[in-house]
């Protein structure tokens, strides 16, 4: 075989890994808009016996090497002030998911006062 296709070959083999990334080698796969590189799905809201406004459900991952997310929630009152947050930390695996629940303490003093919640991905590492 002549030694150019055969080199052609090889990069094209090697161009195709990159692109697909297993994690194993170091190569990170980018998230596009369409993609992110993790995201919250089945959530539900509640509060604990002793009180608490949580919410909990499943981190997804989107890339091919092991990620760490950081899950926010905060609690608002009617006209938009603050009452309180939360905030869950979780490892994934590659294209895995975790469970999370993410618990604002204290907020059973103003549980009747929110109005609405923000629960989100603030950081992945």
């Amino acid at each position: 075989m002549d030694s150019k296709i055969l080199f052609l070959i090889i990069m094209g083999m090697i161009a195709a890994s990159a692109c697909t990334g297993n994690g194993s080698g170091g190569i990170k796969v980018p998230a596009t808009p369409e993609r992110p590189v993790a995201e919250l799905i089945n959530r539900q809201a509640g509060t604990k016996s002793f009180g608490d406004y949580y919410i909990s459900g499943i981190v997804k991952s989107n890339v091919g090497y092991p990620i760490t997310v950081w899950i926010s929630v905060n609690l608002y009152d009617r006209s938009g002030v603050k009452l309180g947050d939360g905030y869950d930390i979780e490892k994934v695996d590659p294209y895995g998911q975790t469970k999370f629940e993410a618990v604002v303490l204290n907020s059973e003093n103003y549980i009747r006062e929110i109005n609405s919640v923000k629960c989100y991905i603030d950081r992945v590492y």
